[in-house]
């Protein structure tokens, strides 16, 4: 007997539904494996089987998983283990019999007898790996899921699964890989683009909760004001945002930009004009500045294009492919009585005029003829550039004259020359955090959001300014995912449950609630409703949040927090009696659940039973943050009548509040001592 004559060999690739992130709840569950068993229908045997009776339960055990009859199957996979022992295969099949019965433990126990016969089989290995990944034991699941992406390399979900457990042992750039693999292999696979989007989100959340704690208030203003400009109907809270930053920090280049670039969209030009003039004041090599300028210039029928010429002379492939400069200035009026003089600048050669000419005369026969003499002057001007770096790169520079010759660079805003020359030295100076943030910041101008992650890396906790920047790239990339996934699937629930998340992470719950509240009229998903409860929840809308969570277990009876969830929303409207049976199978599926423990510690207290209610609240007592879980511990043991454990327990919960008393008062002296 060959191995391709086994239903779980190396050659079918199963069909697999999502697979959630860790924290999220957006699993489905498994479609059904049609695997079906052939023992000795050819070839020969390497064990004895009696007459016939091994390819009748084969046969049997095949139908009845095709039939879903999983209990059936279950049965003849076990008397087919007992004709024939040792078979690999048997053992798989009876394991995914059981899971699809529920019974994890005895699945588990089924596929690891399989591996210890065959470690190379794609089904156990997948399997063991998403029930340790269901369980939190991301470690165990690891090597299991590795080995499925090996067996199997064209087989999308135990990548997807592989990179969620990458993501629960906090080796995210492993899981991000994990993606771009997948996307390389279909630039079109929307929960590859999803896991992205997640993962970008968090590390953008995890950098911008870091801002937050640090004593630098510009930099926190600025991401609250990129935020904000993000956000439809928001630009006028951006706006105050971005000028309360330029106050703070009047020195600095950056915001003014920001602020013009938001106003031109308002189509406010005298504002941004003042905002750009006042960018140009502090740099005047901001090509973007002299760009916006012009904008406001054609927009109010001034047709002096020499901030254009000036900027291309800068950074000509800003200008590459040439920006809609008419849509960024709305319908600028005519001005017929300038294209003398722009034509008589056009035919020396210069790039403004030819530019402003294409975009004025756009339709016009001669159209075309400009927009050729502006690509001409801007590809020439870029040639310029790269013969001087090509030069510059032919001479012998020590590190000290590469470091100098590459912030020249930097600084006038020749960003890719300057980050080639400087890249080697990440490798030889690695401690030159100066080095690094510069680079960031160019990468950063260049639109290159992973490169400025990448070098940054972990080592931005104590700078504001790479906080602000490494948070801002994540927050881009995860905008260029959601976009992408928004090309792809116009319609998509993900794009509105990525927008939920973000809204989510920021406390922002109403918002949070109407983009789930999309998603879930798009798609019936537990995890969409689970997000959506969590949503209510916040909003104190227990009522609906208790819907939501029930909702979430009919579609999926096996999630704890769900479980959790619904009992919580059932405390909070003192419905205990209908709390404690949620709680309880919440444990009975994850007893690591601490929360359920106090919760239903409490139910138990509150529904008359104080003695079961002891064992919950004192399992739960060493997580207590607030010192209520000491204070539910004390009138239970007073109830019992326990007045030694009574006082003890109340003297801790006074400990805890006064600790955190002390520690609030500490934080607001801090806060206002850095301010």
């Amino acid at each position: 007997m060959t191995d391709t004559e086994l239903t779980d060999s190396r050659k079918g690739a199963p069909a697999y539904t999502d697979v959630a992130m860790p924290g999220s709840k957006a699993e489905r569950r498994p479609g059904l494996l049609l695997l079906t068993l052939a023992l000795c229908l050819s070839g020969p045997c390497s064990f004895t089987l009696r007459a016939q009776s091994g390819p009748e339960l084969a046969a049997s055990a095949g139908q009845a998983m095709q039939e879903r009859n999983y209990a059936e199957a279950e049965r003849l996979y076990v008397q087919l283990s007992r004709v024939a022992p040792g078979v690999p295969e048997v053992y798989s099949n009876l394991g995914l019999a059981r899971f699809y019965q529920g019974h994890r433990e005895a699945a588990e126990s089924a596929f690891r007898t399989a591996l210890r016969y065959d470690a190379h089989l794609f089904v156990p290995n997948f399997f063991l790996g998403k029930l340790n990944f269901e369980k939190g034991q991301y470690s165990t699941a690891l090597p299991f899921l590795e080995e499925a992406a090996t067996l199997q390399p064209g087989e999308k979900e135990s990548h997807r699964l592989l990179a969620a457990v990458l993501v629960g042992l906090h080796r995210q750039d492993e899981a991000i890989q994990q993606y771009q693999r997948m996307l390389g292999e279909d630039p079109r696979d929307v929960e590859a683009l999803y896991g992205l989007a997640l993962i970008y989100l968090d590390q953008g959340k995890t950098a911008l909760d870091h801002l937050a704690r640090s004593k630098n208030p510009y930099y926190q203003k600025l991401a609250h004001a990129d935020f904000d400009a993000s956000r439809p109907g928001w630009e006028r809270a951006a706006a105050e945002e971005y000028s309360q930053a330029i106050n703070m920090a009047p020195k600095l280049p950056g915001p003014r930009l920001a602020l013009g670039n938001l106003l031109l969209k308002s189509k406010n030009w005298d504002g941004a004009r003042q905002a750009f003039e006042q960018e140009l004041a502090i740099d005047a090599q901001s090509y973007e500045a002299l760009y916006g300028r012009a904008v406001v210039a054609l927009a109010q029928g001034d047709g002096d294009s020499a901030d254009l010429t000036r900027a291309a002379a800068i950074q000509p492939e800003f200008f590459d492919p040439l920006p809609d400069l008419l849509t960024d200035a709305g319908s600028p009026p005519a001005a017929g009585d300038v294209y003398p003089s722009l034509e008589a600048s056009a035919a020396k050669g210069e790039f403004g005029p030819a530019f402003v000419l294409a975009v004025m005369k756009r339709g016009s026969s001669r159209a075309a003829g400009w927009t050729r003499e502006a690509e001409l002057e801007r590809d020439r001007l870029r040639h310029d550039f790269e013969r001087k770096f090509a030069a510059l790169s032919r001479q012998p520079l020590d590190a000290s004259h590469r470091r100098e010759a590459g912030m020249r660079l930097l600084a006038q805003k020749r960003f890719a020359e300057g980050i080639q020359l400087l890249t080697p030295l990440l490798k030889t100076s690695p401690a030159d955090r100066e080095l690094r943030l510069a680079m960031a910041r160019a990468q950063f101008q260049l639109g290159r959001f992973e490169e400025v992650c990448r070098i940054l890396g972990r080592d931005h906790q104590d700078n504001p300014e790479s906080l602000y920047l490494t948070g801002s790239g994540y927050g881009r990339l995860a905008l260029v995912a959601m976009a992408r996934i928004g090309e792809i699937e116009p319609n998509s629930p993900r794009a509105h449950q990525i927008l939920g998340d973000a809204y989510f992470s920021r406390e922002m719950y109403k918002e949070a609630q109407q983009e789930y509240e999309s998603a879930v009229s798009q798609a019936d998903d537990p995890g969409l409703h689970f997000s959506l409860g969590n949503a209510y929840f916040k909003q104190f809308k227990f009522e609906e949040a208790k819907q939501q969570f029930a909702r979430t277990l009919e579609m999926d009876p096996y999630d704890a927090s769900a479980y959790l969830m619904e009992a919580s929303a059932l405390g909070q409207l003192h419905q205990y009696d209908n709390a404690v049976p949620l709680l309880q199978r919440a444990l009975q599926l994850d007893s690591r659940l601490t929360e359920a423990h106090a919760q239903l510690g409490k139910a138990l207290a509150e529904t008359g039973q104080p003695q079961e209610a002891v064992p919950h609240l004192e399992m739960a007592a060493p997580t207590d943050k607030d010192g209520m879980l000491h204070f539910e511990l004390f009138k239970v043991y007073r109830k019992l009548g326990d007045k030694e454990r009574a006082e003890a327990a109340l003297a801790a919960s006074k400990k805890i509040q006064k600790e955190n008393i002390e520690g609030l008062q500490e934080k607001v002296a801090k806060g206002e001592q850095a301010q």
